[in-house]
């Protein structure tokens, strides 16, 4: 391919991405001219490329009170939409239930274990070891901050 080709395709590609970024809402950096090169047209190719494989799925939409609505928007951080708000909220939602889900998980295979072998520990010593976790987790944690001084 000869330079001119390649800078007339530079130049279509990095307006397709150009197109595409703003769509999105990804602006280039004012202090980089964008059609610096063939670099540039790389860079967004690989820009492009990743957000056309990004969020391909839409939630339902929720109805909500107006009351709802205008305490939500009240709360959004300087800069924030609702959508990324919603976006936020439902993967911390699912992070959550992933949790719990693994803690009933682990919870039944234990109480399986123990129907099976019929061992089991007191509980007193179990909330001793906890304790005991817990105490040297807390001397860690203090020592740290002293050792970054």
């Amino acid at each position: 391919m000869d330079a001119a080709t390649r800078a007339a395709f530079t130049k279509a590609y990095v307006t397709k991405c150009s197109a595409t970024l703003m769509q999105h809402r990804c602006y280039p950096d004012p202090q980089r001219p964008l059609l610096a090169g063939l670099d540039t047209g790389l860079f967004l190719q690989r820009i492009c490329s990743t957000i056309s494989g990004m969020k391909s799925a839409i939630l339902p939409q929720v109805r909500v009170d107006p009351e709802l609505r205008a305490d939500l928007e009240s709360m959004l951080r300087k800069g924030e939409t609702l959508s990324e708000f919603i976006e936020d909220t439902v993967r911390s939602a699912v992070a959550y239930r992933r949790t719990q889900a693994e803690f009933h998980a682990r919870g039944e295979t234990a109480w399986q274990e123990y129907l099976h072998t019929g061992v089991a520990h007191p509980v007193d010593t179990v909330i001793a070891e906890m304790r005991e976790r817990l105490e040297i987790k807390r001397r860690q944690l203090a020592a740290a901050p002293a050792k970054a001084r």
